[in-house]
């Protein structure tokens, strides 16, 4: 185990087939950075929106009890983050479906038990995202869960 300068804590291994390991965390343990000798990089916590292609609800905060994460693989990468509102569900539902319009997502809502959830989903070529929408009865704020993958 190594302590960076920078507040870093890198630990570099092998697993029992002779590849590479290296894990890397910040001294909060808000970020993690896992990845491998064969191409593979995982990181958790911080923040992805830059990377997830579309906006981010106004208004809207990042979950601090659930990070979100990247991972970068020889395959592909994936992004996911998840952000909370107080607004009202109808209201956040009706935001993605005007600035989606025009790249035409799929979009499926339902209900259940007082519990409200939409999914919009695109697929523009080797990129799919998804963003779900839910609002627990029990909940006070909407939820914004976002996931991105895209092929190479």
């Amino acid at each position: 185990m190594t302590q960076k300068g920078d507040g870093k804590t890198v630990i570099e291994t092998k697993n029992d087939k002779g590849e590479s390991l290296r894990m890397e965390t910040t001294t909060d343990g808000k970020v993690g950075i896992y990845s491998d000798s064969a191409g593979n990089k995982i990181e958790t916590g911080g923040d992805h929106s830059d990377k997830l292609g579309v906006a981010i609800y106004p208004g809207a905060k990042l979950d601090d009890t659930a990070p979100g994460m990247s991972a970068e693989t020889p395959e592909g990468t994936m992004y996911s983050a998840k952000y909370l509102t107080g607004d009202a569900i109808e209201k956040v539902i009706e935001f993605y479906k005007k600035e989606l319009a025009s790249r035409k997502p799929k979009t499926n809502e339902y209900s259940t038990d007082g519990d409200k959830f939409a999914m919009l989903t695109l697929e523009e070529g080797k990129k799919m995202t998804a963003i779900t929408i839910s609002k627990k009865a029990a909940d006070k704020s909407t939820s914004i869960d976002f996931l991105v993958n895209t092929k190479k």
